[in-house]
């Protein structure tokens, strides 16, 4: 992509490139995942969502995605959980950021589960849990698992901050890995900024 003025500036010479990129962009495709069955088994206290080799389990009383095992396998060590924390930088403790924002550190550790929804198709199944977060004022998350029979699980994480909330370090999911994952491949910074400042 090249970017030219296109009323030059008193400063710059006639069709100015001011801007070049070389990144490819492809349109927009809707996601499709191959077709299969899934089946769902409910126990006292978990949901278990089983397709061509694999399960994955949530546990009823945390709502948490506790456990992945694909063709045998277990992937998780730990559950899945809400996060809203992460490590201060030089700028966050400089700004007092690791205190103005302490109320989302163990936000996620004492939500209180509000609801959870299991819709059943033959093709995937939808797990929607609603958690209450102890904000300065109240603060509700809605998480939303999509496993579909190929495997796949897609991961929705929606906040509502409560009005008047400190500024939210940041929004996603955290768990561990089986420890049989002890290798990790980095593919580089890629064609973008990485970090904005």
């Amino acid at each position: 992509m090249q970017v030219v003025y296109e009323n030059e500036p008193f400063w710059a010479a006639p069709h100015h490139e001011w801007h070049l990129n070389s990144s490819l962009y492809h349109p927009y495709q809707k996601k499709t995942f191959p077709v299969g069955t899934i089946d769902m088994e409910e126990k006292d206290n978990s949901y278990t969502i089983m397709g061509e080799g694999f399960n994955v389990s949530f546990d009823k009383y945390t709502s948490s995605l506790s456990s992945y095992i694909v063709n045998g396998k277990e992937l998780m060590k730990s559950p899945m959980l809400p996060n809203y924390w992460r490590a201060m930088t030089d700028n966050d403790i400089g700004t007092h950021f690791d205190r103005t924002s302490n109320e989302w550190r163990k936000a996620s550790l004492n939500r209180s589960l509000i609801d959870l929804r299991v819709a059943f198709d033959v093709s995937c199944v939808l797990v929607e849990t609603h958690y209450q977060l102890p904000t300065t004022t109240t603060s509700i998350t809605t998480i939303r698992y999509t496993i579909h029979a190929s495997n796949k699980v897609e991961i929705e994480n929606l906040l509502q901050p409560g009005k008047g909330s400190s500024d939210i370090p940041e929004i996603g999911m955290r768990f561990e890995l089986s420890d049989s994952f002890d290798k990790m491949e980095w593919y580089g910074k890629g064609p973008h900024e990485t970090y904005w400042d």
